[in-house]
């Protein structure tokens, strides 16, 4: 038992070293494909769709109050100003902060609070931001192909903050007004860039309020108020549309531009993070450690738990990125680049910022803290050898499949000669101890086979319950049930190995491989007894009715008879005298079966019975190859 533990153990660590910086790579490919999703505007644009209706509503409710259908925001008033100037004197590498926006007081609001001012709508926010290049994000609205509810493509630049979450500004349609005088795009751009006070958003509601309070019930005064409110809302709809265009286009850029690695070059990270080869926690710390522990302590124990393990791998990859950003802003010197600058060789402040921020993203790990989990990799090595295989992790690299390909048909050989072995020894053991104490009743098949039965039931019993502790111990989130610790021990016993029951390898140590490599191997010892037992049961209940399997082999001459019987009768006289010579002075031949079942043949005596029974010729055929070589 303990020879297999230690090719388990050694089998193990080797697997560790072959799959642990895969693991690794998995793991951080799977927290940038996740950073890059929290990172685009998806859930904001999201809420801002669902929440369009009621906020069209409400803000066509508060223009008929303010009895106005046109809204401007002056690019030089002191609202403008004042905003700007804030949002200059934040930290210049935390772009966009839409989540801390500055108002008048001083406090920070959030950017939907601060667009419920009746004052200031989002296209405004927009044009000028655009106008000082410093307050939001460009974002491409829009495509090649035409316009989108009746803005015309506009194209910039989409800037993320490694830090924040950038959500996109709303941009509602124009009315066929403001469409004469700003027919596009660069038009657009080349007022909002001037120093005169332009009108930047205005609704589609084409009323008149005036007529409409002078004389409420006019049925024409309500038409035109319903006609209205449909403009305003079929302006709604629109918007959502520019939205929904907005989000597909940056994703799909971002995506396929900025990290198109992730993309092409994709081995996994697509399950979540897994620590099946490595184990990660907190090397400072001098309770925990860096070695890999043969009996875990408390608190070790529960820094494997996943859950821990996750936050800190997480933990350790986003301050990783973190100090990556700040180094990679440092080496592109991004503070001392001009917003405006739009030199070919040089970038521009945002696209600066920005590309520190995909490269500390796309080169952040979170490996610091992590080492093999020999227990978890020695265990999975034994499953091998048992051909139990609960399939829930496997090799990911070519040299773990190799290893396993030339290793592991070996292990298996190994274990099905050390069970034969083992099981026989058991047995042997087991009927010494019954003959000393005078049960030699046991030895029957009627009585052995219930006894056997009972003690796998017990080690069934014992295995279920250490299931249950090492699930409640080790893995304090997993829900399972007393009936899946009976399954899970049965399924292991026979060697069924499902799978949708396991012990999770990241609480697995070196100490439990000891202990539960031990219950296995006992386990399948008083099984395969069970078996043996049952079938000699089988066989004396149910004897051969006919010539036995040997004999009739025997009279197949599948092992040549006819072939060697003419050297056998030449040669047979002279070794079956030289055999019996002391033992043997009579000149007849007398057939004796031994205790071993073969047949002894004395010299002399009717040599043609021999030789017209193929089953004593095939006995005294190996007799003779026997005593011949």
């Amino acid at each position: 038992m303990y020879s297999l533990i230690i090719v388990t153990l050694i089998g193990g660590y080797i697997m560790s070293i072959f799959e642990g910086p895969i693991e690794i790579y998995q793991n951080d490919l799977f927290l940038q494909k996740t950073w890059i999703l929290k990172s685009l505007p998806i859930q904001e644009t999201t809420a801002a769709l669902v929440g369009l209706p009621t906020t069209c509503f409400l803000q066509y409710i508060d223009l008929i109050q303010q009895d106005t259908n046109i809204i401007e925001f002056n690019s030089n008033s002191s609202d403008f100003n004042f905003y700007t100037d804030q949002q200059q004197q934040q930290e210049e590498s935390k772009l966009f902060d839409l989540g801390n926006f500055p108002t008048k007081t001083g406090s920070s609001s959030s950017l939907s609070t601060y667009m419920m001012d009746a004052n200031v709508t989002w296209k405004g926010l927009y044009t000028a931001a655009n106008n000082n290049n410093t307050l939001f994000p460009n974002i491409n609205i829009g495509n090649s192909n035409g316009n989108i509810g009746g803005i015309d493509s506009i194209d910039f630049d989409f800037i993320l903050d490694p830090s924040l979450l950038t959500s996109l500004p709303t941009l509602l349609p124009k009315t066929e007004t403001e469409n004469k005088t700003t027919s596009s795009s660069t038009d657009l751009e080349d007022d909002s860039r001037s120093n005169t006070t332009t009108t930047v958003f205005t609704t589609v509601i084409a009323i008149d309020l005036q007529s409409f309070f002078e004389d409420s019930s006019s049925s024409s005064s309500i038409e035109l108020f319903i006609e209205g409110f449909y403009n305003y809302m079929e302006s709604c709809e629109e918007t959502a549309g520019v939205l929904l265009s907005a989000v597909v286009n940056v994703t799909r850029d971002v995506a396929l531009n900025d990290f198109k690695l992730l993309i092409h070059d994709n081995k996994g990270g697509d399950n979540g993070l897994t620590f099946n080869w490595i184990r990660c926690w907190n090397i400072t710390d001098s309770e925990l450690g860096i070695s890999i522990p043969f009996k875990p302590t408390e608190k070790q124990v529960s820094a494997s738990i996943y859950i821990n393990q996750t936050k800190y791998f997480i933990a350790e990859w986003e301050n990783n990125r973190k100090e990556l950003y700040e180094n990679y802003t440092i080496e592109y010197d991004c503070a001392n680049i001009k917003y405006d600058n739009d030199s070919g060789t040089v970038l521009n402040r945002t696209k600066c910022y920005w590309e520190a921020t995909k490269q500390s993203v796309l080169n952040a790990s979170g490996s610091h803290g992590c080492h093999a989990n020999t227990g978890s990799s020695a265990w999975f090595w034994f499953t091998i050898m048992t051909t139990v295989g609960y399939g829930n992790f496997s090799p990911n690299t070519q040299a773990g499949y190799v290893l396993v390909y030339c290793l592991g048909w070996i292990s298996i050989i190994a274990f099905g000669i050390l069970s034969i072995v083992a099981g026989y020894t058991y047995t042997t053991i087991a009927d010494d101890i019954f003959r000393r104490l005078n049960m030699k009743w046991l030895h029957k098949p009627e009585y052995s086979v219930p006894l056997w039965a009972v003690l796998s039931l017990l080690w069934i019993n014992l295995i279920a319950w250490n299931a249950r502790s090492y699930w409640k111990s080790r893995v304090p989130e997993y829900d399972y049930t007393v009936g899946d610790s009976y399954w899970f021990s049965y399924i292991s016993i026979f060697t069924v190995g499902l799978g949708d029951v396991f012990l999770q390898p990241q609480g697995m140590f070196i100490s439990d491989v000891f202990r539960w490599t031990a219950l296995f191997l006992n386990g399948f010892v008083f099984i395969s007894a069970f078996l043996g037992k049952f079938g000699d049961l089988l066989i004396k209940y149910f004897p051969s009715r006919g010539e036995s399997l040997e004999y009739h082999l025997a009279r197949t001459d599948l092992w040549g008879i006819e072939d060697a019987q003419s050297e056998l009768e030449d040669r047979v006289d002279e070794s079956l005298l030289d055999g019996h010579q002391n033992n043997n002075n009579n000149n007849d031949i007398d057939d004796d079966k031994n205790e071993n079942g073969t047949i002894a043949i004395s010299a002399g005596g009717d040599r043609s019975r021999m030789f017209n029974d193929p089953l004593a010729l095939h006995h005294a055929s190996k007799s003779l190859t026997t005593n011949t070589f």
